[in-house]
């Protein structure tokens, strides 16, 4: 399987995935292509070590129903953030438009199409990996990766880094706000001096666990930059890691972010923001981050459970129609969903796929569900035999 895109890219949380069922997975991945963040899988496998649930259901039996929903919702999966980061230091920016997935050339299921014009992503390690989970295959690596993950978490204390930040929230006046903290943030981002962006290096190579070497050789390739040169003109994701997590930190010191350990797993999410262009989430740390203007995007927010009422519309009148009558809707219109007024999903595709081709070639009305691409007929002939199900 090769990553198509379909539609606008997006990103999700695991809780957005726990909402869903299978109707709403197909008709989600019919208009969009998800952008799928290692912090999406490793929060996931980490589920291995949940303790007991009280319905009587172990952490297997979680990371198993996850990953059935994942078969059908996974998209290509973007590099480590620690590379991008790197790689953004030394002149290698990752596109940061939304609409092109940053990829590796040399890494396993990448290559180039045969004019050389466009890298190819295979999706076809990651199927297998869900496909694995689902059936409740887990290796000791999983098992390895779970219990790092959870100790991880556990080892987290906010409370102390809270404390450690209050200097610099002094230093910026004590912003009163979240936006205020931004606004403060971006002020450390504009000062041209050496030292500051020296210090803006480093938080963005420590916030990936960047090694001693990493910082050295970024450190040189800074050196050698235009003097007064900004972070945020040579190194524009490093400078989105760096100013969300500063404003993630003295956000933190001022009371707006709690110190719960696990905001630091949706600080990891906001992260990969540059690579969708709608972020689906229902978690109030990803709000108040995204509207205070901490998160360096061209997507938008989307609070989760709005987007997943607004597929269950699109589902239920799309499960209404008969094969053939889908089968017109897509000759006439192409990819684009139905239109429906104050639709979320329709005005995602208005506003971030004017100049997708919309159809309507009179030629095609008429064919039958057979003469659809593999990928559009399998969602339908899925979706028609999920609600004949009693």
């Amino acid at each position: 399987m090769v990553a198509m895109i379909v539609g606008p890219r997006i990103i999700f949380d695991k809780s957005f995935v726990q909402g869903l069922n299978g109707h709403l997975i197909d008709e989600m991945t019919l208009y969009f292509t998800a952008t799928c963040p290692s912090t999406l899988i490793s929060e996931i496998i980490a589920d291995l070590k949940l303790p007991l649930l009280k319905d009587g259901r172990i952490g297997e039996d979680i990371v198993r129903q996850l990953a059935v929903k994942m078969t059908g919702a996974h998209g290509a999966q973007p590099p480590p953030l620690r590379s991008l980061v790197v790689g953004s230091l030394r002149g290698q920016n990752p596109p940061m438009n939304g609409v092109t997935l940053p990829v590796m050339v040399g890494t396993p299921g990448v290559r180039s199409n045969a004019t050389g014009t466009q890298l190819m992503v295979s999706q076809i390690p990651q199927q297998q990996m869900w496909v694995r989970w689902a059936a409740g295959d887990f290796n000791t690596e999983d098992e390895s990766a779970a219990a790092a993950w959870r100790a991880g978490i556990d080892a987290t204390d906010l409370e102390v880094d809270r404390e450690r930040w209050k200097p610099l929230a002094a230093q910026l006046g004590n912003p009163s706000t979240l936006k205020a903290v931004v606004d403060g943030v971006d002020r450390i981002m504009a000062d041209r001096s050496a030292r500051t962006q020296h210090d803006l290096i480093h938080v963005a190579l420590n916030v990936v666990r960047g090694t001693a070497g990493e910082k050295v050789s970024a450190g040189t390739y800074f050196v050698a930059r235009q003097m007064g040169t900004t972070i945020t003109e040579y190194a524009p994701f490093a400078a989105h890691v760096a100013r969300l997590f500063l404003c993630f930190a003295v956000g933190m010191a001022r009371g707006f972010i709690g110190t719960r350990s696990t905001n630091t797993i949706d600080l990891q999410y906001l992260l990969y923001a540059p690579f969708c262009r709608a972020f689906i989430s229902n978690d109030k740390v990803h709000r108040m981050l995204w509207e205070a203007g901490a998160v360096t995007s061209e997507g938008e927010f989307v609070a989760g459970d709005l987007f997943r009422s607004d597929l269950k519309q699109h589902n239920d009148r799309r499960r209404a129609m008969t094969e053939d009558v889908w089968a017109d809707h897509r000759a006439a219109h192409g990819q684009w969903p139905e239109s429906i007024e104050g639709s979320i999903v329709s005005a995602l595709w208005e506003r971030h796929c004017p100049n997708w081709p919309r159809g309507g070639d009179s030629s095609t009305v008429g064919k039958t569900i057979d003469d659809l691409d593999p990928h559009t007929r399998d969602l339908i002939r899925r979706a028609i035999a999920m609600s004949r199900q009693p």
